[in-house]
């Protein structure tokens, strides 16, 4: 049927993205030419093996140069996670939503960083490397993609990039998802866009019905419109949601707690090796720093059966999850420590997933 060609192809028009790949090329960013125009909060070394950057909790590299695309070969030798932000004269934000990140490999490997769908990234925004968890980072090369010369270009890679970019799983995603902009250098909302290609659908089969002297069908009209707006929209979903769903399957319940906490590799590797080193009769209690409400709460979920409960100081008694069931000081039989510091008087270590993700046990 005509009208459902005429549908499809605005679709398509809808769909396809409003401007021409960047010819511009990844080029090598010489390491050496880094030493001593590095900015920010971490333990760097230039050594034989690359840019090495001790992570113990949270650290931060400034790079001295703009760029619209980072390749970086790097490996871990702990779990590592790095949010890559950008950086417009002093302000700084590594949060979002949107919130951009990826695991460091264990093993050498590449990641390619799109810093245009990062948070505050504008044209002259330095990139930041923000790195959480435990180990070192050894960066073995980078690569960047400069910023097109052309500003038209530029602005239109911008747009493309935000319009096709995959959403990020964080704390924050049961309430908050990043928004949809057809060209956010405009502000242009994708879902306004959509509206009007179905309105104009709905104008276009109305028209040829007219241009042929036929009898005019509104409601035909409404359903072609209606086809375009669910097919456009839901292709942008699709395109947005299938990359952070995790289509494989993990039969191993232990290797799905240690590798599928995204947005935090460190708490699945503690996790995990709690779970190994603690009976099932144990009773636990999980710490965190004071701000971490995720990582204590996150832990109890991960060791139940076991009895656990959440550590606060100066408390004696001490709740469990939405605060269900208790356990005193003297009840605790290991802690399980994120970032909460040095464990209590009493308790020794007896396994850590990086320096500062601890088990510990009653001496």
């Amino acid at each position: 049927m005509r009208g459902t060609r005429v549908a499809v192809a605005l679709v398509l028009a809808v769909a396809a993205p409003g401007a021409r790949a960047s010819t511009l090329e990844l080029r090598p960013v010489s390491l050496e030419a880094l030493r001593g125009r590095l900015d920010g909060r971490a333990n760097t070394a230039f050594t034989a093996r690359g840019l090495e950057i001790e992570v113990n909790g949270n650290g931060w590299v400034v790079l001295p140069f703009t760029a619209e695309e980072l390749e970086l070969d790097l490996e871990a030798s702990g779990p590592v996670l790095l949010t890559w932000a950008a950086r417009s004269g002093s302000h700084l934000r590594f949060r979002g939503p949107p919130w951009r990140y990826a695991p460091v490999p264990r093993a050498p490997a590449t990641l390619r960083l799109d810093l245009r769908i990062a948070e505050g990234w504008t044209p002259s925004a330095q990139p930041v490397l923000l790195l959480t968890g435990g180990g070192t980072v050894v960066v073995h090369a980078i690569r960047a993609r400069p910023i097109s010369p052309d500003p038209d270009d530029a602005r239109a890679a911008y747009d493309r990039a935000l319009l096709w970019a995959p959403e990020s799983i964080g704390h924050t995603t049961i309430n908050l998802l990043t928004p949809s902009f057809w060209s956010a250098s405009r502000g242009t909302w994708l879902a306004d866009v959509i509206a009007g290609a179905a309105l104009a659908a709905f104008l276009l089969v109305l028209g040829v019905a007219a241009l042929r002297r036929r009898r005019l069908r509104p409601g035909l009209a409404l359903t072609v419109a209606a086809l375009v707006a669910l097919v456009a929209w839901d292709a942008h979903f699709l395109a947005r949601f299938l990359p952070m769903a995790k289509l494989s399957f993990t039969p191993d319940p232990e290797a799905r707690i240690r590798d599928d906490f995204y947005f935090d590799p460190e708490l699945g590797a503690l996790a995990a090796l709690a779970r190994a080193t603690l009976r099932p009769d144990e009773r636990v209690g999980t710490a965190g720093a004071p701000n971490n409400w995720f990582g204590p709460q996150t832990l109890c979920f991960a060791l139940a059966p076991r009895r656990c409960a959440i550590l606060k100081p100066g408390e004696q008694e001490h709740a469990g999850i939405s605060g269900v069931g208790r356990l005193r000081d003297d009840e605790i039989d290991a802690i399980v420590s994120i970032g909460g510091g040095p464990l209590p008087e009493g308790f020794v270590p007896v396994a850590a997933a990086s320096p500062r993700a601890v088990v510990g046990r009653r001496r």
